[in-house]
């Protein structure tokens, strides 16, 4: 069974993505995290397939930490990271947290309010590729 972690502070965000791959990804097994610490927790605790990870750039635990921590233990998971904005205005925000970033690696970056067939897409890819 495909299994999915999605950090997000925002709780009801994290229900919402849950309930739409949900129902797009027969048989995933879905969790959410509010902040770093708990996704990292949920990692050990865990054998996620998928990191659905929004970027926060200025957190207790910034992104690339909670993924070089999560990739410590679960080198194989797979990311997707949600941004609100492009890539390059995240780079010209905080160039080195998302060359640290792109370092680490990721599946897909999308930028969220585009549609949600977006990331279902990419998740339904990743998943096909396992």
């Amino acid at each position: 069974m495909p299994t999915a972690l999605i950090i997000d502070p925002d709780p009801k965000l994290c229900e919402i993505i849950d309930e739409t791959l949900r129902e797009e990804i027969p048989g995933l097994i879905g969790y959410n995290a509010q902040n770093g610490t708990d996704g990292v927790r949920l990692a050990n605790e865990h054998p996620f397939d998928l990191i659905i990870l929004s970027l926060f750039l200025k957190t207790k635990m910034p992104a690339d930490q909670i993924i070089q921590q999560i990739k410590s233990i679960r080198p194989n998971v797979r990311i997707i990271i949600l941004s609100g904005s492009d890539f390059d205005l995240a780079r010209a925000q905080d160039e080195a947290t998302m060359q640290r970033l792109q370092e680490l690696g990721w599946d897909a970056y999308l930028v969220k309010g585009n549609s949600e067939l977006e990331l279902i897409n990419a998740v339904k890819k990743i998943f096909q590729e396992k």
